[in-house]
């Protein structure tokens, strides 16, 4: 139940649990477990490979618009918006788009593809795009309690 703002994670393994976190520079080959949180990650060509499972989490991928990478985003019951200038695109399948989809996948490439990006999403959502403005402040809710007398 924090908040996190990372300089900069070369390489290794990248936890977030129940908290908000930004990470402003990623690095090497990097895995992430997100859950339950609120996590912004700027991504570009200092990355070599990003493998992330989410669960219940909002993802916001700040992608560098000279990024080179292959794509592969999986949801359930979750979704994924691209508002990146790559080509990131629904690949349906054998599905017709009949009836409710509760599994998704998205494939693109961006530049060459020379970094592979597998992003595994459970109940959460992951929002991608370039030069990205996050307010990652906490919004607390204001319970009223009432009763009955």
């Amino acid at each position: 139940f924090g908040k996190a703002d990372i300089a900069a994670i070369s390489g290794g393994v990248l936890t977030i649990k129940f908290s908000t976190g930004t990470v402003n520079e990623l690095a090497g080959d990097v895995k992430c477990d997100l859950q339950f949180s609120t996590v912004k990650l700027v991504v570009d060509n200092d990355v070599k490979s990003l493998l992330m499972n989410t669960s219940y989490t909002t993802t916001y991928l700040d992608l560098d618009k000279s990024f080179s990478a292959n794509y592969v985003i999986n949801t359930s019951h979750g979704s994924f918006k691209n508002e990146t200038s790559f080509p990131i695109k629904d690949e349906k399948g054998e599905d017709k788009g009949y009836g409710l989809r509760f599994s998704n996948k998205y494939t693109g490439t961006s530049g060459g593809g020379s970094t592979k990006v597998t992003i595994n999403s459970s109940f959460g959502s992951v929002i991608a795009g370039h030069d990205m403005k996050v307010d990652m402040t906490e919004k607390r809710k204001n319970k009223q309690t009432t009763r009955v007398i």
